[in-house]
């Protein structure tokens, strides 16, 4: 796999948990380890980005927001390679 940034890592696994999910969920779907998982969604929760509700997690409304900027600011920068990224790496907003 290619290198990803931690901004990458970190919009995979918020559009993972666009639906309650559990972290196993989160894991698979953004493709970490489980020890990525746990230092990223630490950091996502300190930031307010996501939340738990015992053990499932949500991409808060500011996780969103998040997203929508982290997919301007890729179209912006890599218009061409953007659009031909899989879904999981280029969250899609609902």
């Amino acid at each position: 796999m290619k290198y990803r940034s931690k901004l990458d890592i970190l919009a995979a696994l918020l559009y993972a948990a666009q639906q309650e999910t559990l972290k196993t969920h989160m894991t698979r779907t953004a493709l970490v380890s489980s020890n990525q998982t746990e230092e990223y969604v630490g950091l996502l929760l300190d930031s307010g980005l996501v939340e738990t509700r015992g053990n499932y997690y949500q991409t808060t409304e500011r996780g969103m927001r998040f997203l929508e900027l982290y997919q301007e600011l890729e179209k912006a920068m890599f218009p061409k390679s953007a659009a031909a990224r899989p879904l999981m790496q280029r969250p899609v907003l609902s």
